[in-house]
């Protein structure tokens, strides 16, 4: 639910950015919110996921990153 209230604001902010800008410069800011999503979904998978889950009783992981130990 998390996950799907921070790509819904990444829209909203999408959204009152070309409201404030001029027409022509639509399609940089779509790039703009396309690339933010992306870079920071990889960098969740290969970093956030394992620091997340796995702590075995610390504090973070200190497996599953990037795909590793599945």
């Amino acid at each position: 639910m998390c996950t799907v209230m921070v790509i819904l604001s990444q829209v909203g902010y999408m959204m009152k950015e070309t409201g404030t800008i001029k027409m022509h410069f639509n399609s940089v800011i779509l790039l703009k919110t396309i690339l933010v999503i992306s870079v920071s979904s990889m960098t969740f998978f290969f970093v956030g996921y394992g620091l997340g889950t796995a702590a075995d009783g610390g504090i973070v992981g200190d497996t599953h990153f990037a795909g590793q130990n599945f």
